[in-house]
């Protein structure tokens, strides 16, 4: 008797934990998945052409201002490789980011100098608008990149 109620009492206690676990791994892969279907071109999206290369599709529309040059933004991005391996992602930081238009990647801004306050464009971006044969961190060299772009503010 006295084994069969510490076994029961040990099962309650792996129980939930067991299930903790489970939900957290489910909620990362959720996670994950939509980061990559974020990466994935939508069947039905159009895809626009910008200058030199610079594609994008838009995600969602806005209405607001739309930057220049010298101007500051608020964004929330999602950086990948091809394979869709992310490099880098202020929504996987869950903080925005707050940069110069003028302080990013060539591609980067081309795509905001046309965006407007409330757009969501997936952005993809050649490597000679990026980092080119260089390369940079764990972009290696001739990387096209792919970018989620939500501009949030215009500073």
């Amino acid at each position: 008797m006295r084994f069969s109620l510490i076994t029961a009492l040990a099962l309650c206690l792996l129980i939930p934990t067991s299930i903790v676990a489970e939900s957290n791994a489910a909620e990362v892969q959720s996670l994950k998945e939509v980061g990559q279907a974020q990466q994935q071109p939508s069947e039905a999206a159009e895809v626009r052409a910008l200058e030199q290369g610079v594609t994008y599709e838009v995600i969602n529309s806005g209405s607001g201002k739309t930057p220049t040059m010298g101007d500051r933004v608020e964004v929330h991005y999602h950086g990948a490789l091809l394979s869709g391996e992310v490099f880098d992602s202020s929504v996987e930081r869950g903080k925005t980011s707050t940069f110069d238009v003028s302080r990013v990647i060539p591609g980067f801004s081309m795509a905001l100098l046309k965006m407007k306050e409330g757009d969501k464009w997936r952005v993809t971006i050649p490597s000679e608008q990026a980092y080119g044969k260089q390369g940079a961190g764990k972009i290696g060299p001739d990387e096209t990149l792919i970018f989620v772009i939500d501009l949030i503010k215009v500073l």
